[in-house]
């Protein structure tokens, strides 16, 4: 697949943090609507489980979502935050991850698009309407969903991908 290459900071993230192809995860945080993002500690639980199946997770966000990275990287240190990216670096740090998980927004249909298997994490929006549940993709009903059972979920999914 064409891989654009990475700006200078993102290599430089890239190879600082050792964040070799397949051994790490794509947290995206951002959505462009605040009605589509997870709460800061919801965020954080998720990173923590993935960390947890030996995943090295990546921080993914906008402008916008500054200070939910903020509050996400308090209660989850151990994460990388990924500098800021345009669509392409975007797309190149998906394409090489093992897993992206995120919420309804453009990056978690970039994910799919890339074949990176995503994890969808619908907030306010049907997933019935805008996920992708083909394997290796899967989705959480966050709106009906308890925490505790979302967690399960995500280690259920890792356990595919």
């Amino acid at each position: 697949p064409h891989e654009p290459a990475p700006t200078s900071a993102l290599a430089r993230f890239a190879a600082e943090h050792a964040v070799a192809p397949r051994t790490y995860a794509v947290l995206n945080l951002g959505a462009r609507l605040a009605n589509k993002r997870l709460a800061a500690e919801d965020y954080a639980r998720l990173a923590q489980r993935m960390e947890a199946r030996g995943l090295r997770v990546v921080t993914t966000s906008g402008p916008a979502e500054r200070a939910l990275a903020d509050a996400v990287a308090a209660q989850a240190p151990t994460t990388l935050r990924a500098p800021d990216t345009s669509l392409r670096e975007l797309a190149w740090l998906m394409s090489r991850a093992r897993a992206v998980a995120s919420c309804d927004t453009g990056p978690m249909h970039l994910a799919v698009a890339l074949g990176t298997p995503t994890l969808g994490l619908f907030v306010s929006t049907p997933p019935e309407r805008y996920g992708h549940t083909a394997a290796p993709h899967a989705v959480i009903d966050a709106r009906t969903t308890p925490v505790d059972a979302q967690l399960e979920a995500l280690d259920r999914w890792l356990g595919t991908v």
